[in-house]
């Protein structure tokens, strides 16, 4: 051979390594991207700072006429980050305040100064958050109190069942998905929580009446950012009582002579997301989907993309020659010795 066409072979070898060791290297970012990079850029913020406002309702047991007293309030809820914790976690620290427009006074005294208003403020409450996961960290020991389940669904909940937190409880239950639907154009996944009867202690200011809550929640969640766009919630507390006689005031007994009992409301809240919350959300969640889908599928697969055509490529091109090129010269001497044994003939 030439010393000219072994340099061409030479070179046409090495470009085949460069290319298939290039296309590798792409993969392999694509790799990092995705199993690094991505999850990285999904993670709760260290300076997280978030506002939900709800509307609605609480009915209130007005003791004088034993009936509940409704009133409209506005449930304003303040999440702020205040400090990290070992093991990816973010220590959240949640401010709720109650206004009621009316200034009811059937409305439950502020907590801390025992007065009543137009305005209260729930005692704060001291969250561990996963950053990754978005998950409560029961094991915590800078939160107020064990915690489990999801402080918010994740992302990429799609249509998965997740377990959610839920504060009127004070327990995890399980947010089961039950359709889609669409809210100002952007499709979410719909998620339902119930819960009936949930033993909440008992209460020294009612005579220590044992106390049972209950819980109906309906989360509006976009699926591929996990951003839940709208909550409509109806939470009731209710006081077991015993049936009185009217007649001799004694508890009525059954046929095992035990008292009988009957489930009297004295608190319920009923509240959905105010519109300048919901319409916040449904931007939020947009920008995320995009960035989800363009940073998650679009931008990974398409350097997966790239890196295999590279690999590929030369192998296909060998493949192509093998079974569509032009034949293979005669060497010269075979050429030789074909003519001379025409002529001998």
């Amino acid at each position: 051979m030439e010393k000219g066409g072994y340099m061409f072979s030479l070179l046409k070898g090495q470009r085949k390594i460069i290319m298939m060791l290039a296309g590798t290297i792409l993969i392999v970012i694509a790799v990092i991207w995705t199993m690094v990079i991505l999850p990285a850029m999904s993670k709760l913020p260290t300076d997280l700072e978030s506002t939900i406002v709800m509307e609605g309702t609480y009915e209130v047991l007005n003791p004088e006429v034993g009936e509940l007293v409704k009133m409209p309030v506005t449930v304003t809820r303040v999440n702020t980050a205040v400090d990290t914790e070992s093991g990816d976690v973010l220590i959240i620290e949640e401010a709720v305040t109650v206004t009621n427009p009316l200034g009811d006074p059937y409305m439950a005294p502020d907590p801390a100064t025992g007065e009543l208003g137009d305005m209260f403020y729930v005692p704060k409450s001291t969250m561990a958050v996963n950053r990754s996961t978005f998950a409560m960290v029961p094991e915590s020991t800078v939160a107020d109190m064990p915690r489990e389940g999801q402080w918010t669904p994740q992302v990429g909940v799609g249509q998965d069942e997740y377990s959610i937190w839920v504060s009127a409880l004070n327990m995890a239950l399980p947010a089961t998905f039950i359709g889609t639907e669409e809210i100002k154009g952007l499709e979410v996944s719909k998620f339902y929580v119930e819960a009936e009867g949930v033993s909440l202690g008992t209460d020294p200011a009612a005579n220590n009446l044992p106390v049972v809550g209950g819980t109906k929640i309906t989360t509006l969640v976009e699926p591929q950012s996990g951003v839940p766009v709208n909550v409509q919630s109806e939470t009731t507390r209710s006081y077991v009582m015993p049936v009185m006689d009217p007649e001799t005031g004694l508890p009525v007994l059954d046929a095992d002579s035990n008292p009988i009992t009957a489930v009297t409301p004295f608190f319920r809240s009923t509240l959905v997301y105010a519109e300048s919350t919901v319409t916040e959300l449904v931007d939020e969640a947009n920008g995320a989907a995009s960035q989800a889908f363009l940073f998650g599928t679009i931008f990974p697969w398409a350097i997966i993309g790239v890196g295999a055509g590279l690999i590929l490529t030369p192998a296909l091109l060998g493949i192509s020659r093998r079974l569509f090129g032009s034949p293979v010269a005669q060497p010269a001497e075979a050429q030789v010795t074909s003519t001379v044994g025409s002529d001998t003939d």
